[in-house]
């Protein structure tokens, strides 16, 4: 029987014990694909990292995010956790990343974790406004007139809604969001990775921004608690719309009882982050 170490952690806390979004951390990771997927299975968080790599005097480390079905080319949560954890106990302040889908640059100090791209890819989705109140039951005229995939790492279907209100009375069609990206298989990018339905749905007021992304895992609606690669998606799509050099807070969670804040820049380019906070160890075994 192996012996294999892992850290529980809660990724954009807010502060309090059961904020943020938790995530599994093996930092010594060397299993097969089958393994990883089956431990993540295991755990049954919205993702488990592995730290495959790392190399201290580079400042560099490969990862692979899992969720309990599939492997994720990119995520946020979890690569601001594998992030945290290599600063943290290495003692560095900034590290570059390498995920399946592309590498990123961290930067760490004791009260943000931050990673930083610019390479993304947007375009309006082929649909109509009467479609996009069908997939959310919202109103026409609560939502904006079109919708968007962007691939910041993920391709994500982003629209903004017009009301606070609104925002929280969303709920997802699963029918019509496959439809959605059924038809726009020509504009949805899948990094070569299994390609997950989802659906990120936004409220800007001010500097605050409050967000909601739902998606689909075995065949029903989840609703995620906090996403960083959603959060990059949507610094994208500000960027695109020529909104930079601004600072901005995302609320994601709340009514979900799990608080995520998660910190957005936009300086010609994307920063992305967080708070981190560890609420346990301990050891998993392999026959």
């Amino acid at each position: 029987m192996t012996t294999h170490p892992f850290i529980l952690a809660n990724v954009f806390t807010d502060g309090t014990p059961f904020g943020g979004n938790p995530l599994a951390i093996f930092p010594h990771a060397n299993f097969d694909n089958t393994t990883m997927q089956a431990i993540a299975c295991q755990f049954n968080l919205n993702e488990t990292v592995f730290i495959t790599h790392f190399d201290k005097e580079a400042h560099t480390a490969r990862i692979r995010i899992f969720t309990p079905t599939i492997e994720m080319p990119f995520a946020g949560h979890p690569t601001i956790g594998a992030g945290w954890y290599l600063a943290r106990t290495h003692g560095l302040s900034a590290l570059d990343i390498s995920t399946p889908s592309y590498a990123v640059r961290l930067n760490h100090t004791p009260s943000c974790t931050t990673l930083t791209t610019n390479s993304y890819a947007l375009c309006p989705a082929q649909t109509d406004r009467h479609t996009l109140s069908t997939l959310t039951t919202l109103p026409q005229e609560m939502l904006a007139d079109k919708a968007y995939f962007v691939n910041a790492g993920v391709c994500q279907l982003l629209l903004q809604v017009k009301d606070m209100q609104a925002l929280g009375h969303a709920k997802v069609d699963l029918a019509s969001l496959k439809n959605i990206f059924d038809n726009n298989t020509n504009l949805v990018i899948n990094q070569g990775l299994t390609l997950e339905h989802m659906l990120y749905l936004w409220y800007m007021s001010d500097d605050t921004i409050h967000v909601r992304l739902f998606f689909e895992q075995n065949g029903i609606i989840l609703e995620d608690n906090g996403t960083g690669s959603a959060c990059v998606n949507l610094g994208a799509y500000l960027l695109d719309n020529s909104i930079n050099h601004r600072q901005f807070t995302i609320h994601q969670g709340d009514h979900l009882h799990r608080p995520n804040r998660l910190f957005l820049g936009l300086d010609d380019g994307i920063q992305m982050g967080g708070q981190v906070r560890q609420v346990g160890q301990g050891e998993f075994y392999l026959p």
